[in-house]
């Protein structure tokens, strides 16, 4: 049986199914973070980001379902925000808010002995996905 889950107001940017149960989550290029139960018709929780960040939003889970981590650009460029919620408690917020830094990462592009012209290009790049190791 297929099923439609409306909520997002902006185009889906990622789906990520929870490894131990039927919850997933997906984000929008509406700033949001919506999580889902596949037994239910509406989403469960929203999350709303501010519009200090960009809307190319992307979540995952960890590999325990206990955790799940976002990014989304800096408004105006510059960087990244990444965001790490507990999966049971994330109406607390996160419980890590990370700012990566475009100079960083070009630095540790260059570091790799890349070009500094291409470490630059490669350090502007749009982040198309996360993912915990």
């Amino acid at each position: 049986m297929l099923r439609n889950f409306r909520g997002h107001s902006g185009d889906v940017t990622d789906i990520s199914m929870s490894p131990t149960d039927d919850t997933f989550i997906t984000s929008s290029t509406d700033r949001t973070v919506r999580m889902w139960n596949l037994e239910q018709a509406g989403c469960i929780a929203q999350l709303e980001l501010p519009p200090s960040v960009g809307s190319a939003v992307h979540s995952t889970f960890d590999s325990t379902g206990l955790v799940f981590g976002v990014t989304a650009p800096m408004a105006g460029g510059g960087g990244q925000h990444v965001h790490l919620y507990d999966a049971r408690q994330y109406g607390a917020g996160p419980f890590a808010d990370l700012k990566v830094e475009q100079s960083s990462i070009e630095k540790s592009i260059a570091s790799k002995g890349v070009a500094r012209e291409l470490a630059m290009d490669l350090s502007r790049a749009d982040w198309t996905s996360m993912r915990f190791n």
